[in-house]
């Protein structure tokens, strides 16, 4: 490893991954081990939240001891609320246990009785097929408790035998398990799901604490950023329990680069929907016919979207995202969005288009959104607003309004990467006109114009694209 490590510093200034793999094998060893002894060397490490805040992978010579007191900048920052519920959050599967047992049928180990314990235990939880309770019983945790505890010892003292690699990955998901029970608090919930496997899921809903935890005792300091951390007071409990000073910079794009428009004559509620698809239709075909160009047209969800597909020209130009949509293909689509010089994308607010991509220059003309992006309403959802009902007071917003908004404000934040872009932006629902949408608003559309008639909102456009034009 020291071999490794005085050549790769004499040799490179950046360590990236093919870097690191290139000297790994010259050298025969583990690059990831290689990755994090270089770390040590290292003055800006850069890596996914996961290293820092993830209990089951952080980088514990770095969030467990108090050696090191690394300084962290947190980018998309935004991210980090729903990222480390899951981060904090475990599931256990009966069929895993019911499989290790037949895989140590041959071994020496005796944990039939523990085995047989855990699954009268999954048994005893009942059949309705989803359900939330607050704890497991003490029953089933101690029966899990002594079955992880034999098969680690076990897998400790042998070392190979025939089905090791299955049972290890049984004792992983056993391992995320046990470690998530330690933190499990108030800001948990238990979910049991009976529909074909038995699946219970240790659920976070608030991981604020630990986040806090991390950055409190061993961070020498953090700063969190992101360019749509809105409304501050939401990511500020949600990251650091309200701790920490804060500074909000103006935005440094010109206002009037960006024609924002609400649209606040249609509903896009559930029950409405339907009735507003020949609406939205009237407005897309506004849009693209004042310019030729380049527009993504945002939904909140994909049978919204799917429907009004189904009623545009077919003589239209456009991509369509769809639910099992991989990274490669969303490359082949952004590829397209490139090359042709007018096309409409519709795509999901919060999905792979609309969070994370620069549609820089003439990338992008003009978006398109529908609704105020409500996460679906649903047990989970609910479950939430309850819980910050009762920490809060306001837990509609927590659970739905403020992850909603934040989506429309990304979606829209594609359209002004530089400080020479400019675009039209129109947002869509009659919800965008009350006040407590409009106080959600960022700065940069304070000014914003309320036009519901398609001719007046064509007549709008068109000014601004003559205005664009004539000052190039």
């Amino acid at each position: 490893m020291k071999k490794a490590t005085e050549d790769i510093y004499t040799n490179e200034i950046m360590f990236t991954r093919d870097v690191i793999e290139k000297f790994a094998r010259e050298y025969t060893i583990c690059p990831f081990e290689f990755s994090l002894y270089l770390s040590y060397f290292s003055e800006v490490i850069i890596c996914d939240y996961n290293y820092a805040f993830c209990p089951k992978s952080h980088l514990k010579r770095y969030f467990e001891e108090k050696n090191y007191e690394p300084i962290l900048l947190v980018d998309e920052s935004h991210n980090l609320v729903s990222r480390s519920k899951s981060m904090y959050s475990a599931e256990l599967l009966k069929s895993s246990i019911i499989k290790l047992k037949k895989l140590l049928k041959n071994e020496k180990i005796r944990v039939n009785q523990e085995i047989n314990s855990l699954v009268k235990n999954f048994d005893n939880l009942g059949d309705k097929k989803s359900l939330f309770i607050n704890e497991l019983t003490n029953e089933f945790i101690d029966s899990f408790d002594r079955l992880f505890y034999k098969l680690n010892k076990y897998l400790a003292e042998n070392a190979d035998f025939s089905e090791r690699d299955e049972v290890i990955t049984i004792y992983f998901e056993m391992n995320d398990f046990s470690r998530i029970l330690e933190y499990f608090n108030d800001a948990y919930k238990v979910r049991i799901e009976t529909k074909g496997d038995v699946k219970v899921s240790l659920i976070c809903l608030d991981a604020s604490e630990f986040l806090f935890n991390t950055v409190s005792n061993f961070c020498y300091g953090t700063v969190f950023f992101s360019a749509t951390l809105s409304p501050l007071e939401y990511y500020k409990q949600l990251i650091t329990q309200g701790e920490g000073e804060h500074i909000v910079l103006k935005s440094p794009f010109p206002k009037e680069n960006l024609n924002i428009i609400v649209q606040d004559s249609i509903s896009t509620k559930y029950r409405n929907r339907d009735d507003s698809v020949s609406e939205i239709v009237k407005t897309i075909k506004t849009m693209i016919d004042n310019k030729k160009g380049k527009f993504i047209v945002f939904f909140p969800s994909y049978t919204y979207l799917e429907k009004v597909n189904n009623s545009l020209d077919v003589n239209i130009n456009k991509v369509t995202q769809r639910r099992d949509m991989t990274y490669k293909e969303r490359s082949v689509f952004l590829d397209k969005f490139k090359e042709e010089e007018s096309i409409i994308g519709l795509f999901v607010m919060g999905g792979i288009f609309a969070e994370g991509i620069d549609y820089v220059g003439d990338m992008l003309d003009g978006v398109i959104i529908v609704g105020v992006g409500l996460p679906m309403y649903g047990d989970y959802n609910n479950m939430l607003k309850s819980y910050f009902d009762e920490k809060f007071g306001n837990g509609f917003d927590y659970a739905y309004t403020f992850p909603g908004i934040n989506k429309v404000i990304q979606a829209v934040g594609r359209l002004i990467r530089t400080e020479i872009d400019t675009g039209v932006a129109i947002l869509i629902d009659e919800r965008f006109s009350n006040y407590k949408y409009r106080n959600l608003f960022p700065p940069e559309w304070s000014h914003y114009k309320v036009i519901n008639d398609t001719n007046e909102i064509k007549k709008k456009i068109g000014l601004f694209w003559s205005d664009k034009f004539e000052n190039r």
